[in-house]
């Protein structure tokens, strides 16, 4: 059932790649810090990111009457996906077009969340329907759906650990070292600080621009989605 439950595992396997792009979040700090030695900088962006972010969530309500929750998702990755792209070719001389840039990448993510909730409901519509046209008889499993989605939540935070570790081995980031029992921090490398720009910016475009392709593929949306529900409703009835 699960295997026949395209939007389902349409929305896992862009949520997996997504992971691709925590690695961004999680050099943040460090770019802030080492990079643009602007630590106080990450306030500032955050609070602007944050407060955007609900004011996408606000939107929904309005924005879906007009368009589908699948294309919530697309256009929140690819808007920070491009937002990620225009930071790499612009880079970090102007802090406020950093700050910009980063804060405005944050706008769609509460919008994506709750639009991520929708998608994952409505697979197991999906998958009652495609059981009765696969099988003759119509499945339905809420439980399975969600305990499914968790299983894979668990495997992308543990595969965004190991990405985000393996990205700063290889551009040689030195972490602090005791020194007589006081920690010292490591001056890094100018290889180094820019390598963290990059751990930033790569995974920012990567993972958004790959998972919002992915979602494009999810065709349970807009009058095919309006068909399947009304045939649902008919055998449903049966």
């Amino acid at each position: 059932l699960i295997l026949l439950n395209r939007p389902l595992l349409l929305l896992c396997l862009s949520q997996v790649i997504e992971s691709v792009r925590q690695v961004c979040y999680s050099s943040l700090p460090f770019f802030y810090k080492h990079t643009l030695n602007r630590y106080g900088m990450k306030t500032y962006v955050e609070m602007a990111s944050s407060a955007l972010s609900y004011g996408g969530l606000l939107s929904v309500p309005f924005v879906g009457k007009k368009r589908s929750s699948r294309d919530i998702v697309v256009w929140g990755y690819l808007h920070t996906g491009i937002c990620y792209l225009l930071l790499l070719i612009f880079g970090y001389k102007h802090l406020w077009l950093v700050g910009i840039l980063i804060a405005l990448g944050g706008l769609p993510n509460a919008a994506m969340s709750a639009a991520r909730r929708i998608l994952l409901a409505d697979s197991t519509d999906y998958m009652e329907w495609k059981s009765y046209q696969k099988y003759g008889v119509a499945q339905r499993n809420e439980g399975m759906v969600f305990a499914f989605s968790t299983m894979v939540s668990r495997i992308s935070a543990l595969w965004k650990e190991l990405l985000v570790n393996t990205g700063f081995a290889l551009i040689g980031y030195q972490s602090a070292v005791s020194i007589n029992g006081v920690m010292t921090e490591v001056v890094q490398t100018p290889q180094t600080l820019h390598g963290i720009f990059l751990l930033v910016a790569i995974p920012g475009i990567i993972g958004n621009l790959l998972p919002g392709i992915i979602m494009l593929f999810d065709n349970f949306t807009g009058k095919r989605k309006e068909t399947i529900m009304s045939e649902l409703e008919e055998i449903i009835a049966e």
